[in-house]
């Protein structure tokens, strides 16, 4: 092996796919299915956001209270909360769910 091939090296190492055959098809195929996953992700990720946006605008103004009594309590407790809340300056509104 002369000094002047080992230093030039082989000429078709830098080709990781081959230019045809079966591997570069495969190699096409991949890349395609990986960019369209990645448009697909960055479309979910952006559609997530805008969702996350209209769901905290919506929540912004409002507050959600949670009573756990027993049944004979529920509706005194109920009223209780709905007096305090009706006194409390900044509620607009208050009313009970089941």
């Amino acid at each position: 092996m002369n000094i002047m091939t080992m230093l030039r090296g082989d000429v078709q190492a830098d080709r990781i796919v081959p230019r045809t055959g079966q591997t570069a098809r495969l190699t096409l195929a991949v890349s395609a299915a990986m960019a369209f996953l990645a448009v697909f992700a960055l479309a979910l990720s952006l559609a997530a956001g805008r969702l996350a946006d209209r769901w905290s605008a919506a929540l912004a103004q409002s507050a959600t209270i949670r009573l756990s009594a027993p049944d004979d309590q529920i509706e005194i407790q109920t009223r209780a909360v709905l007096t305090a809340l009706g006194q409390t300056p900044g509620v607009a509104a208050a009313r009970a769910v089941r």
